[in-house]
C-alpha cells in the first residue's frame, strides 16, 4: 500500500501533463487534403485577414490589446477534410467576433483549435499574446473560457 500511492501519484501527474499539453504543436504529419470548394470572401473578410498579418509581430499596434489573433490557420481532418483553411484573424479586448458561415464551414473546429480541444494541422495562434504552444494551462488557463454549442452539463447532474 505505502509503495502503490506514490506509483499512483506518478502515474496521474503523468497522464495529466500529457492531457493537458495535448494540444500543443501540430498534426500536419497525419493527413492528406482533399480539394474542396471555396466559397468567395467578402472584401471586409480580406482587409480583415490582410490587417491582421500585417499586425502579427508588428509593434506598431502596441497600443491596442489584440488577445486573440490567428495566422494563416488549417485543420485538416484525416479523411483529407480541410475544416480550417488559411484563416487569420485579430481580436481586440473588450470586441465581440463572431464566425458565420454555413454548415460544414469549420466554425467549430476553429473554436475548438482556439480552445485547445483539437490540434490544428498547420498556422499560428496567440491567447493572451502567447503562442499556443508556449501557453501555461496551469497559470494563464483561468483567465480565459467559452460557451460551447450544446450544455455539456446536463448529462452528469443528479438530484439528491
Amino acid at each position: 500500500m505505502i509503495c502503490q500511492v506514490p506509483v499512483f501519484i506518478i502515474i496521474a501527474v503523468f497522464i495529466d501533463d500529457r492531457m493537458t499539453n495535448s494540444f500543443k504543436g501540430t498534426d500536419a504529419s497525419q493527413v492528406t487534403v482533399v480539394n474542396r470548394l471555396q466559397l468567395d470572401e467578402r472584401e471586409d473578410v480580406i482587409r480583415h485577414r490582410e490587417f491582421s498579418h500585417g499586425i502579427w509581430d508588428s509593434s506598431r499596434h502596441q497600443d491596442q490589446d489584440y488577445l486573440i489573433q490567428g495566422k494563416n490557420l488549417y485543420k485538416v481532418y484525416k479523411n483529407g477534410t480541410a475544416a480550417i483553411n488559411n484563416n487569420s484573424f485579430s481580436i481586440k479586448q473588450g470586441e465581440v467576433f463572431g464566425l458565420l458561415g454555413p454548415n460544414g464551414a469549420g466554425k467549430s473546429s476553429m473554436f475548438n483549435v482556439m480552445t485547445m480541444d483539437l490540434q490544428r494541422t498547420s498556422g499560428d495562434v496567440k491567447i493572451l499574446k502567447t503562442n499556443l504552444d508556449e501557453i501555461n494551462v496551469g497559470s494563464q488557463g483561468n483567465q480565459m473560457g467559452m460557451c460551447p454549442q450544446h450544455n455539456t452539463i446536463w448529462g452528469v447532474l443528479t438530484v439528491d
